[in-house]
């Protein structure tokens, strides 16, 4: 009968398991959850820590069990809660020694891991804590567990090392295996490495011509495309052959104005061709906007899509016989009912001064504050009428008496076309950690959507920029967003983003998903007929508020109709909107 409860085994691709003993007490504690995956207690009763094998499938965003200097990528790390108090040398065991029956379940545990995730038993794949500076070659700071029997001392590491395997392999209903002798490798630094290539193949069902240069250039576009191949996110961002294509794809709809989250790399494009969260957040948006299956996997169904939009947007490269494609861009839920009217100035015309107030805010007991000098810039309008305005205002700001950084200036692009009333904001700077704010999206004249399980109706309020008792910067949930500012961006209660899976609650601590920081949320306020498409910039209302939502003043100036310079006259109080996951 398993012993490993079956929550515990993820499906995910592992390599080796290690085992240990905690030199802790015979109950699993805090510090022993936070390291090994599976903990076997001094009455042999098996848990999880806190930690699921699949977050070691690769360690890169330190989210994983740390439980072997240099060997934790691809290892599972198995420990026995004992050994308190335990000497090397002379030898003592502590007040807590090892149990022999605690090693006969470690025997079962790993047993059932190597059949689950169909590791051979060798010594490099199925080896202790011990071993692993000798059979890897991984340096590592006096280990010697669990490589001594306290109810048998007269073997030596070495037999005990030979017995672990063997006894693995007669549990798992084999030969036992071998004793290998080991020949010692010479120390390395510890070191990391990101897995290999994760890919999906599937049946030759069908296929599809590319008709833009940007994917068909590309080969393993061309396998998704004939069916041969689908590209499924790996449990950890990696790199993944193909991905920089898409993650172009989308970039490039996002400035040809399709409201996709443009995707960012980091400093000097370092996570570039990496398929992470960021990337299958933004194709699920993609997915959803084209009417496919929003799975944020790549077959030949979304290829389609992108190929299509690539090709009728003019931003993949014109198709080699000249035919547009006749699949439509991706649009907006619900197209606007009234086109504005706009009279175009000369193109490239400078058409007035854009500006935003001032502001500037802070907690009663100070510790926190934030301040912007307002945006500054210029309006320009082209022959076609668009209105692109170029604006910049200086931030800076500070949480628990720390400064968040030296004040620097941010800019924002905002893109009008009077053909659809649609704006897009790009706003990817307002944000003072590595989170790269989305691009938001607003409708005007807008025809609303239906109302169904998936809308949430409520009032909302807004904050921000002239909200004194606050510090104006949002929360690190979600980036610390500089909420003081004319960012376009909305907090939901709690309970919302629970239920939406945009954070978890996590003890007394509310966490982040990998949805957080790239979905968007379309808010519409019937009233004005307008509709503001914006991502999450904060945890709130307070749910003894009974509102589902507040919103930044730029947006709250937007739904309104108004200027944000009189937002404290609004009474918004009682602004009734829908609210829904994009």
């Amino acid at each position: 009968m398993p012993v490993i409860p079956k929550k515990l085994l993820t499906p995910c691709t592992m390599k080796r398991v290690i085992c240990h003993w905690s030199e802790g007490n015979y109950k699993a504690n805090s510090t022993d959850s936070m390291h090994y995956h599976i903990l076997i207690e001094g009455d042999g009763t098996v848990r999880g820590g806190d930690h699921l094998i699949i977050d070691n499938v690769s360690t890169g965003d330190d989210n994983y069990a740390a439980h072997t200097q240099g060997a934790n990528t691809g290892s599972v790390g198995v420990a026995c809660c004992c050994m308190a108090g335990c000497k090397e040398s002379p030898f003592g065991p502590g007040s807590q020694p090892m149990k022999q029956s605690q090693w006969d379940v470690m025997i079962q545990v790993v047993a059932e891991l190597c059949r689950f995730y169909k590791i051979p038993v060798t010594p490099t794949t199925v080896l202790g804590h011990g071993e692993v500076q000798k059979n890897l070659g991984i340096k590592q700071k006096g280990k010697w567990d669990p490589m001594v029997w306290p109810w048998d001392t007269s073997k030596t590491r070495a037999q005990v090392g030979a017995a672990l395997r063997e006894q693995v392999s007669a549990a798992l209903g084999g030969v036992a295996a071998p004793v290998v002798p080991v020949v010692p490798v010479a120390p390395v630094a510890p070191a990391e490495s990101p897995p290999a290539i994760v890919a999906t193949p599937v049946g030759n069902i069908d296929s599809y011509t590319l008709r833009s240069p940007l994917l068909a250039g590309d080969p393993v576009m061309g396998r998704i495309a004939t069916t041969t191949l689908v590209l499924v996110q790996p449990q950890h961002a990696e790199p993944v052959a193909g991905i920089g294509v898409v993650q172009e794809a989308i970039n490039r709809l996002a400035s040809a104005g399709v409201a996709v989250p443009r995707i960012t790399f980091g400093k000097d494009d370092k996570y570039r061709g990496w398929f992470g969260s960021q990337t299958a957040d933004a194709l699920r948006v993609f997915q959803r906007l084209a009417g496919i299956g929003a799975d944020g996997k790549i077959g030949d169904d979304t290829l389609r899509a992108l190929d299509g939009a690539l090709v009728k947007a003019g931003a993949g490269g014109l198709p080699s016989d000249g035919q547009a494609i006749p699949a439509p861009l991706p649009q907006p839920l619900s197209p606007p009912v009234v086109q504005p009217v706009s009279v175009p100035a000369p193109a490239g015309a400078t058409a007035g001064v854009f500006k935003r107030p001032a502001a500037a805010s802070r907690t009663r007991d100070g510790a926190g504050s934030s301040s912007t000098t307002g945006l500054k810039g210029s309006i320009e309008i082209s022959s076609t009428g668009v209105e692109t305005v170029v604006a910049s205002e200086e931030l800076a700001a500070k949480r628990d008496n720390k400064s968040l950084g030296s004040p620097r200036v941010v800019s924002q692009r905002r893109t009008t076309d009077p053909a659809t009333g649609q704006t897009i904001i790009t706003q990817s700077d307002y944000c003072w950690s590595t989170r790269k704010l989305p691009d938001a999206v607003v409708f005007t004249n807008h025809a609303g959507f239906k109302i169904d399980s998936d809308v949430i109706e409520g009032e909302a309020s807004y904050f921000g920029k002239f909200d004194t008792m606050d510090e104006g910067t949002g929360t690190p949930v979600f980036g610390v967003v500089q909420t003081n500012s004319s960012v376009f961006g909305i907090s939901l209660a709690e309970p919302i983003l629970i239920k939406l899976g945009l954070a978890r609650r996590e003890g007394a601590y509310l966490r982040k998903t990998d949805l957080s920081h790239s979905a968007l949320i379309e808010v519409y306020y019937p009233k004005t007929r307008r509709l503001a498409r914006v991502p999450i910039v904060d945890v709130g209302p307070k749910a003894s508020l009974n509102r589902p939502a507040d919103l930044t003043v730029a947006v709250a100036a937007f739904l309104h109709n108004s200027q944000e310079e009189k937002a404290k006259a609004y009474k918004l109080s009682n602004i009734q909107v829908l609210l829904r996951l994009v």
